[in-house]
């Protein structure tokens, strides 16, 4: 399938299987329009998803340790993957790390997407990027990251908690730039900035998290690998997401720049700019953006 058809295949997904009955029916309906390849292929998946249901991870047995990585707690679970917080533990030294390992899944999509991951971040070394430091396999074939741990709060909660200034909140929001400017400049768009993937640590640094999602610019490749789209682990956050993201069509660096403008206003207003359900439909994300 051509890289534009994945785009719409991927946009089409993440609205599709947040709904049910006829607010699903009305989202494919209208994403299905002239477009045969994205209805089979939106059909297979939303199939896939069925079987590996959400309440699944939430069950799911955390392993005891993960190579030399013993697991303390799970702190975060999608419906593609979980996040668990782990120590390695020496004579010399105690490290504190996130391991983010795939959900079982019959959908080689979703492994490709976990790898295309692991290489973006392996070519983002930033101060205010969270760093990977190793991946491997689990004896089940699952991949797995090992990430920095960032123990910090939502940016818009920290500037509220801390009651920063005006011009202190911007002075942090240009150091999420640099970071978003950084990851433009090696190719990467994230396609996923909101509050909760930008953290804030107890010293004041901000650091920008998940590219689970993130795409290269222009079908660039790493080592080989195409990075077009694929069925992600979270394909779009409705509030924080762009129009071209919205209505499937192709993305770029302007996509970006559009979410880090509704974080810089919430930053300032203490608000969004609108309010938008993670229920809601394509036809009310449009109006919305209008």
């Amino acid at each position: 399938m051509e890289p534009s058809l994945w785009e719409a295949v991927d946009e089409l997904f993440a609205q599709a299987s947040r709904l049910e009955g006829s607010r699903r029916e009305e989202v494919l309906a209208q994403g299905y329009a002239g477009r045969p390849q994205v209805r089979h292929e939106v059909e297979r998946l939303l199939a896939l998803d069925r079987k590996v249901p959400a309440s699944f991870l939430a069950a799911y047995t955390a392993p005891e340790q993960i190579g030399p990585y013993r697991i303390q707690r799970q702190l975060h679970s999608g419906s593609m993957s979980v996040v668990y917080l782990a120590v390695r533990q020496s004579s010399d030294f105690s490290q504190t790390v996130a391991i983010k390992v795939t959900a079982p899944t019959l959908d080689p999509h979703i492994r490709r997407r976990f790898e295309v991951e692991r290489r973006i971040l392996a070519h983002l070394q930033h101060p205010n990027i969270a760093r990977l430091y190793d991946g491997g396999t689990l004896e089940d074939g699952r991949p797995y990251l090992v990430m920095e741990y960032v123990d910090g709060v939502p940016i818009t909660e920290y500037c509220d908690r801390e009651r920063l200034s005006i011009t202190d909140r911007v002075s942090l929001f240009l150091e999420v730039l640099d970071a978003v400017d950084f990851a433009h400049r090696h190719l990467v768009i994230h396609r996923d900035l909101k509050p909760g993937n930008v953290l804030v640590t107890q010293g004041g640094e901000p650091k920008l998290l998940d590219f689970g999602i993130a795409k290269l610019r222009g079908g660039h490749t790493f080592f080989g690998t195409a990075v077009t789209t694929q069925l992600g682990e979270r394909l779009l956050t409705p509030g924080y997401a762009s129009p071209e993201q919205t209505l499937g069509e192709p993305i770029g660096v302007a996509s970006d720049v559009y979410s880090a403008g509704i974080l810089l206003y919430e930053l300032l207003a203490g608000i969004p700019p609108y309010s938008i359900s993670a229920e809601a439909t394509l036809s009310e994300l449009v109006l919305a953006l209008k």
